[in-house]
């Protein structure tokens, strides 16, 4: 699955909000720390900050891949919101992969904060540099892990289609 497919997929089970698109956005910027914080509780040894996961530990290694593509999730749909440009990643010279999603989930929400709190301007080129940080941080632990991003968004999507076989609802 490419990641523009991913994205109109992960669209059919976005929940819109009926005050419109900001608190779209912020539901993607809160829905990706949130996620962030599975992750690192699924992962262990987190406080070593080790990009490496153990493969013996194939429960915890299917938690931390479903963790994975719901931040995946989220950022395809902030993505989509926004219309980002294709990015081109580039793995080189990232060596803490969780330390990166951290900062730059951080930062996002900071973002939406002084927006919605403070009537500042939200920077989007700022917002797209945050996005391609957190997919090249993914991928870099997809890579690390020899998982490959494309079966994580497969096996989102595929989740959700059970969950929500037409789109998502509050049902």
């Amino acid at each position: 699955m490419t990641w523009n497919e991913y994205k109109k997929e992960a669209e059919r089970t976005f929940a819109y909000h009926k005050y419109g698109n900001l608190i779209d956005q912020m539901h993607c910027a809160i829905g990706i720390v949130t996620e962030i914080g599975e992750l690192k509780h699924a992962w262990s040894g987190i406080g070593t900050g080790d990009p490496y996961i153990p493969a013996d530990i194939k429960i915890k290694n299917t938690n931390i891949k479903e963790e994975l593509g719901d931040i995946l999730w989220y950022t395809a749909n902030l993505e989509r919101l926004i219309e980002t440009p294709e990015y081109t990643f580039n793995l080189q010279g990232v060596t803490y992969p969780l330390e990166i999603l951290d900062s730059s989930a951080a930062d996002l929400l900071d973002i939406y904060k002084k927006a919605l709190y403070y009537d500042r301007i939200i920077k989007y080129a700022d917002v797209t540099k945050l996005i391609h940080m957190i997919r090249t941080a993914v991928d870099c632990i997809c890579y690390n892990n020899t998982w490959l991003s494309e079966d994580l968004m497969e096996t989102n999507i595929n989740k959700l289609r059970i969950r929500f076989p037409e789109k998502f609802t509050n049902e």
